[in-house]
């Protein structure tokens, strides 16, 4: 120490070493008391507060954290802690005080040892229980002197007086009462009704007492309130104490840790011996043989393995497999030598299974729980060359595994926190994750102290060392010289595996190609439901599937080919089944593009396009481990396809082999690319011939398929890209962007290529269509043959990729059109709007053979739509299209009901009126009720309104319909009967949730051939809408007076009634009409009046009655003046 930094006592004693030097050591030991130096705000520890030392806990025998008891006074309790920062900002943050731990250093920082624990404890508890004995003797001194309670009644209702008021109305100012006259009103109040009258009763005195009963009411509530909260607060100070003893019985555990800590210690190993003797383990076995070489180790796989996932490949699972069917894998271990081998990587080994990690539904909870642990429950697999064992372990951290032994993941995660940082040495949590470590590290110690049991105990593994039995088998040396250690989950030192896409995305891929002519495996009873196969199939809400099956597929899987029919692609299955009377088989159609994941329940894949699909790819996917996870839903169905393709690969061997022979022969591929190239031949050509056989070619005369397939081969083998760069160069030249290049299974060439700006249509959605050109070769070059609008598909199997483009994703859109010509097809429909309209409305000349057309259309649509009663059809004229995200495109219409009215007017002679007028009768069973009908139509002008249709299915769309929508035009004001607002109406509305366009100028307001123009709609002169609210009031089922009226305002003024009611009542009903204007309102409330035989005035000739809100006119019903 040097001179500047010594101080003068520690001067002093180096000069003169006779000094004594005094210090004091205090051991560390749990049940000890220990006072805070300091207040530790975070922790709401409160400075010169005494706490408990609840625990030390240990690391390499030496203590690392010591964990006190919060202070009995907070203990379990949750508090706000302020802690304070370096820039002196205050945090504010909520704990619940039960235990404290601090590194052993920081705790020695902030704390000394508190020798007068006892008496300090004993203190605090004094001044508790002195608090409650002043509580009691305050409640005491209430129940002994009533002056004591009128004291503190005074004081509360002084302090409510204060907050009360000073300015009341003249009907209800407080009354001044003296004091004697109080008392006297008092007996009164609260004597009897005899008594009260026999003193003498006025309006005042009646008033008076009132008001002196209020106030005794108040007394006594203010009087019980303060013994209730007195009551309350003597509790909860008793309850405070509680603690206090408790922490006395934890200071006695405490002082027994490290007996507690040492017998834990001998527990365990104790189970641990156990373990090696073989108590509790049960070995099962399950074959017997020879015994494996002796020079192969022993090995341990590390992976847990699923019993179901490995038995699926060997046996057809379904969703219901779990622990009882555990025999089924037993036997096939007994039974297929591949499965051993598949389960068992070397000859010699130990590996931990269980059942299931599926979550079966057995149909109750209890079951599902109870269950579904047995099927996750663990065991241990053995194999000894031939023979074969089962071992169950007590120990519960083993049935239970996640593997067999740690990766060093599982060791590092032990040592981060929740946020993933690391947690070292010095961190507070170290201590509890060493722990945790520990126990980690025992399920292991365990499992090696149980195989060396068996293998001292029943030679379970055969001869795998040199040597006599020892405990060395639980040493480093051995292990590294006997044992082999399999990392095949974390892959730790193992080779590389081939890696493919995931299970779903190669599915989703595959059934991508699916169209019209694709081959299609199909499971029945998955595919099959209310949607795709509503003839065999319907809704049953009470059913677990929420669908019953009808009628039965005849086979459970069955290829097919799809078809396409109008959208959707299709396919047929035999179904049987009772019908109403007999037994019946026949054909129904199943729509696969309906079919949607996850709307109806089903556990396997439903469907999977074969035109891509090959037998390596399905084999792979079958034995693949990870992908077996969902084994339920494809192995069975993937094994059935590898069948049917193996089965058609043997047939079409011969072709094959004479295809590569040719590519050979003629030079253009070596025997690899040759395998190659007939594969993508003979999947274009089979897609383009709708799934057919691939033929067999014998003798000299081969034919066209021959030469299709040759002229393919040779464009896939080199000759074509050639082509495809000098094609691109061409399209190039001319502006465009070639997309892709194919050659297809019929030996064609295709570009596709990215419209220019002025090609596309971008009305209603972007345009999602590019040109297809298909090429063909003269004798000299090529030439382009046919050129058309095509939706570009991810993936086509009759098509092999010669060139593509990266802006091809752009192009990979949806439309909600049908086809490029439908869309056109549409908006022309929709542009003729105002040339219908002008022959609806007699403008424009409609001749006899025309109006007849469309008479006949309105009876077949009649007939159609009337089926237990007669539905006149509406004639609808698009003037647009729409569609959301969920639906389907649909007409924008504006229409009429009254079809026959209309064409009764345009009808060219009365002849044909009379012909309209008998044919609409005949369907009538009373044809005098609707003659009146009929008559009463064809005299009013008719009323137009806006709705929208479906899009027929079929090319020609009629202006006569049956289902029409019309709910969403509802506008605000609906007196306007201008449609291009009730359009603009819904735009502002409903409209925001979808994409619409519409013709010309059809919903401008005022343009010309806007809908209003067309139809010779216009507003009023003096159109100033208005809202009127019919108002009866009743009280106790009885009219009350002025309890009749009418309120009127501009329809900007908003009507709430609930706070505008001029009097008061107990019910009200409302009646609410809008108007053109105010006169035409104030004109129909005079009627009304004139109709109930009285008159209506208005608010200012009624007294009594509060005033209208502003800008509402408000009228009264009145009795008429004589």
């Amino acid at each position: 120490m040097s001179e500047q930094t010594a101080s003068p006592v520690t001067a002093v004693a180096v000069v003169d070493p006779t000094i004594e030097r005094i210090e004091r050591f205090q051991s560390l030991q749990a049940g000890q008391y220990w006072r805070a130096k300091e207040a530790i705000h975070e922790m709401a520890i409160e400075e010169r507060d005494v706490h408990l030392l609840q625990s030390i806990r240990w690391v390499d025998n030496s203590p690392h954290t010591i964990v006190i008891r919060a202070h009995p006074s907070k203990y379990n309790i949750q508090v706000r802690v302020e802690i304070p920062n370096a820039e002196g900002n205050i945090t504010s943050r909520y704990i619940t005080c039960k235990e404290h731990p601090f590194l052993l250093a920081d705790f020695l920082a902030k704390f000394e040892f508190e020798p007068d624990h006892h008496q300090v404890r004993a203190d605090e508890i004094k001044r508790i229980q002195g608090r409650v004995t002043e509580l009691q003797n305050d409640l005491m001194e209430a129940q002994g002197d009533p002056q004591f309670l009128n004291g503190i009644v005074e004081e509360r209702m002084a302090a409510d007086r204060a907050k009360e008021t000073s300015s009341e109305s003249a009907s209800e100012q407080t009354i001044l009462i003296s004091a004697s006259e109080e008392r006297s009103l008092a007996s009164v109040a609260t004597g009897s009704v005899a008594a009260a009258i026999g003193s003498g009763i006025t309006p005042e005195k009646i008033q008076a007492l009132k008001s002196v009963a209020a106030r005794e009411h108040k007394v006594a509530t203010i009087k019980s309130d303060w013994i209730q909260a007195k009551t309350t607060e003597i509790a909860a100070t008793v309850k405070a104490m509680t603690p206090y003893f408790q922490e006395t019985a934890a200071a006695a555990l405490a002082q027994t840790e490290d007996v507690r800590s040492y017998v834990a210690s001998l527990i365990e190993g104790i189970e641990s011996l156990d373990l090696y003797t073989g108590k509790d383990v049960s070995v099962q076995t399950i074959s017997t043989g020879r015994s494996a070489d002796s020079h192969i180790p022993l090995s341990i796989v590390q992976r847990k393995l699923m019993m179901d996932e490995e038995l699926a490949i060997y046996v057809d699972l379904d969703e219901w497999f779990d622990f009882s069917n555990e025999d089924l894998f037993f036997k096939a271990l007994t039974e297929h030598e591949d499965l051993v081998k598949q389960v068992f990587p070397t000859e010699r080994c130990i590996l931990v299974m269980a059942t299931s990690r599926r979550a079966i539904d057995y149909g109750n909870a209890a079951t599902n729980l109870t269950r579904n642990l047995e099927n996750r429950k663990v065991f241990l697999l053995v194999r000894d060359g031939g023979n074969l064992h089962r071992i169950w372990s007590p120990i519960e951290s083993h049935l239970g595994a996640s593997r067999l032994f740690p990766s060093k993941d599982d060791q590092n995660n032990i040592f981060r926190g929740v946020d993933g940082s690391d947690i070292k040495f010095q961190d507070v949590a170290y201590t509890s994750h060493v722990k945790a470590h520990e126990n980690f590290a025992l399920h292991y110690k365990r499992f090696l102290l149980m195989i060396c049991g068996l293998d001292h105990r029943l030679g379970l593994f055969g001869k795998f060392y040199d040597g006599e039995q020892s405990l060395e088998f639980m040493t480093q040396p051995f292990q590294d010289r006997w044992l082999k250690f399999i990392h095949d989950d974390d892959g730790a030192g193992m080779l590389p595996t081939q890696k493919r896409k995931p299970l779903h995305t190669w599915i989703s891929e595959k059934n991508d190609y699916l169209k019209s002519g694709s081959r299609v495996l199909c499971n029945w009873k998955t595919v099959m439901n209310p949607h795709t196969a509503p003839g065999a199939c319907r809704k049953e809400d009470h059913r677990h599937s929420g669908f019953s099956f009808r009628f039965q597929p005849t086979e459970r899987i069955g290829l097919r080919i799809a078809a396409r029919g109008g959208d959707s692609l299709h396919v047929f299955v035999t179904v049987q089944g009772y019908g109403r009377r007999k037994e019946r088989e026949f054909s129904t159609k199943v729509t696969l593009s309906a079919f949607r994941t996850g709307y109806w329940s089903h556990s396997e894949l439903p469907f999977l396009v074969l035109d891509a699909v090959t037998p390596e790819e399905l084999h792979w996917y079958i034995h693949d481990r990870d992908s077996r996870e969902d084994h339920v839903e494809y192995v069975r169905f993937f094994k059935h396809a590898l069948k049917h393709l193996e089965v058609e690969r043997a047939r079409e061997a011969t072709t094959r082999d004479k295809m590569c022979m040719a590519l050979l022969e003629g030079g253009l591929a070596t025997a690899s690319e040759a395998s190659i190239i007939v594969d993508q031949a003979v999947v274009a050509w089979r897609s383009v011939n709708r799934g057919k056989e691939l033929p067999t070619f014998e003798g000299a005369k081969l034919g066209p398929a021959w030469k299709a397939l040759l002229d393919q081969m040779y464009l896939l083998a080199g000759a074509g890209q050639e082509m495809a760069s000098t094609v691109r160069s061409h399209y190039e030249a001319l502006e465009y962007e070639v997309l892709r290049i194919t050659v297809t299974g019929a030996s064609k060439c295709h570009v596709y290529l990215s419209p220019k700006p002025e090609e596309q249509d971008n009305r209603l959605e972007r345009h999602a269509w590019v040109h297809r050109i298909v090429l063909e070769q003269d004798h000299v070059k090529l030439i382009e043959g046919d050129r058309s609008w095509e939706a570009l598909r991810f993936q086509d199997a009759s098509e092999t990729e010669l060139y593509k483009s990266d802006s091809v994703k752009n192009w990979l859109t949806k439309s909600v059109f049908e086809s490029f010509e439908t869309k056109q097809r549409l908006m022309t429909v929709c542009e003729g709007y105002a040339s219908v309209l002008a022959m609806l409305q007699g403008k424009q000349e409609i001749s006899a053979d025309q109006h007849w057309e469309l008479f006949e259309q309105w009876i077949d649509v009649r007939e159609k739509l009337s089926t237990s009663q007669v539905v006149d059809p509406s004639i609808s004229v698009p003037f647009g299209l729409k569609f959301q995200s969920d639906q389907n495109v649909s007409f924008f219409c504006v229409t009429t009901s009254a079809a026959y009215a209309l064409l009764h007017r345009l009808a060219p002679n009365e002849q044909v009126k009379d012909r309209m007028k008998a044919k609409f009768l005949t369907m009538y069973k009373h044809a005098h009720q609707a003659l009146s009908c009929y008559c009463a139509a064809i005299s009013e002008d008719p009323s137009w309104y806006l709705g929208y249709r479906d899009v027929p299915p079929k090319r020609h769309e009629s202006i006569l319909t049956g289902r029409l929508y019309k709910g969403d035009f509802s506008p605000s004001i609906s007196v306007n009967n201008l449609l291009t607002y009730h359009f603009s109406s819904w735009a502002e509305g409903d409209g925001k949730d979808s994409k619409y366009w519409i013709a010309g100028n059809a919903v401008f307001p005022g343009a010309r051939e806007s809908l209003d123009d067309c139809l010779g709609l216009s507003l009023p002169e003096n159109f100033d809408p208005v809202n009127l609210v019919e108002v009866t009031a009743e009280g106790n089922d009885k009219s009350v007076k002025n309890g009749h009226w009418f309120d009127v305002a501009p329809v900007k003024t908003s009507l709430q009634m609930r706070d505008a009611s001029p009097i008061k009542a107990s019910q009200f009903s409302y009646m609410r009409k809008q108007f053109a204007s105010q006169a035409e309102a104030r004109e129909h409330i005079r009627a009304r009046a004139r109709t109930l035989g009285r008159e209506a005035i208005p608010e200012a000739e009624v007294k009594d009655v509060l005033p209208s809100p502003d800008g509402v006119e408000r009228w009264f019903i009145v009795e008429a003046k004589n």
